[in-house]
């Protein structure tokens, strides 16, 4: 959960602190890392997540162009996840997001939210990320079922997660005060397989 120690409030102007995440790096998560790269946890918690609602048939969803259940590039930095029907993901650095979100069109637009803070977002790569998933969720990872390009929800260590795959990595998002449980047990699940730790 965020503390008054992850904001930045000695900038003049108080109304955009700094988010500080330390999801990843921890001494006891850290203990676990030996740097083979079997498996590689990456802190993407500051990435910007703007999560969009329209109507399916809308302009906005036209634009979007990419189904319920898959995924997108846009530029070199972003992704459009098509997460639910009617609910689709903007991720990226925060100047390439606005970006994008002044290109969709607002023909059918219902609500956008920023949920760049409210949402842990953990990066799992590495030769060894499939299988690593597969002890900790009950979801098939094979390419034939969760290709590059799908997004899905499941239960990843008993934690409802939305994940996105997008080439050889995946991308784990839950509610931010589940965020060191989540990555502890992936760590944990990570380690026969050779930990590295990223930030």
């Amino acid at each position: 959960m965020v503390s008054t120690t992850d904001l930045d409030l000695t900038s003049s102007t108080v109304d955009a602190p700094t988010y500080r995440s330390s999801a990843v790096v921890t001494p006891s998560t850290s203990a676990r890392a030996d740097g083979s790269g079997g498996v590689t946890l990456t802190d993407r918690a500051n990435v910007t997540k703007l999560v969009l609602r329209c109507a399916p048939d809308s302009a906005a969803a036209r634009w979007m162009a990419v189904e319920f259940g898959s995924c997108r590039t846009e530029g070199d930095d972003v992704l459009v996840v098509g997460m639910r029907p009617d609910e689709y993901w903007i991720i990226g650095s925060p100047s390439s997001v606005s970006g994008v979100r002044s290109a969709v069109p607002t023909a059918g637009l219902r609500s956008e939210v920023d949920l760049t803070h409210g949402r842990a977002f953990i990066e799992v790569s590495g030769p060894k990320a499939t299988k690593m998933l597969e002890k900790v969720c009950g979801l098939d990872w094979s390419d034939n079922m969760t290709p590059p390009g799908s997004a899905t929800s499941a239960s990843v260590a008993k934690v409802s997660c939305d994940v996105v795959r997008s080439g050889d990595s995946y991308f784990i998002s839950c509610d931010r005060s589940f965020g060191q449980y989540l990555v502890e047990s992936l760590a944990d699940a990570a380690e026969e397989f050779g930990l590295t730790l990223e930030s």
